[in-house]
Order: C-alpha cells, then structure tokens, then sequence
C-alpha cells in the first residue's frame, strides 16, 4: 500500500468516502506541476516514483495520464474500486482521442 494514501486515510473523517476522496485529490494536486511528454514520447511514471519525486522536491512533473494512474493508485490503496474510461475531447471528431 502506498505510505502516502495511509496517512491520508488515517487523518479523515471515519466512513466519509467523500472527505477521503476529496483528500487524495488535494493531494495529487499539491503534488503535480503540469508538463506536457515530450514531443516524440509517451512518458510513463510508477505511482510510487511520482511520490518520492514530489516528497523530495516538492512537485513532479506529470501530465494527465500520471495524475491520473497516481490518484487511481492512492485510491485503490485506500479500498476505493477505480476504472480509467477513455472519451473523445471533440464529440464532432469520433474517433479522435
């Protein structure tokens, strides 16, 4: 289980699914300084290294996807059942993601 979601889940409110989950994503957003991959590159980043990277220099870069496989992985730790669904960005443009 990831330390940082223990403590998250240690310091709220009892049985407020709500408040915890309000917590995680105060903390992944404390934590994130949005950067877009690179050009020619999908960068991927485990949940536990976007942690120790942020606890040591105070904000990762990360860009969406990261942000998003952090909370799903602090909230999964946390008892939180999660999905990742993907939806177009331009409803004109099916098929474009």
């Amino acid at each position: 289980m990831i330390p940082a979601a223990q403590e998250l889940g240690r310091t709220g409110p009892e049985r407020d699914d709500t408040a915890t989950f309000a917590a995680v994503l105060r903390d992944v957003r404390m934590r994130m300084r949005y950067t877009h991959d690179p050009l020619d590159a999908e960068v991927v980043k485990t949940p536990q290294f976007m942690i120790e990277e942020s606890d040591k220099y105070g904000k990762e870069a990360m860009d969406c996807d990261d942000a998003s496989v952090l909370l799903s992985s602090m909230l999964g730790a946390l008892g939180f059942q999660t999905r990742f669904v993907t939806v177009a960005a331009d409803p004109s443009r099916k098929g474009e993601w």
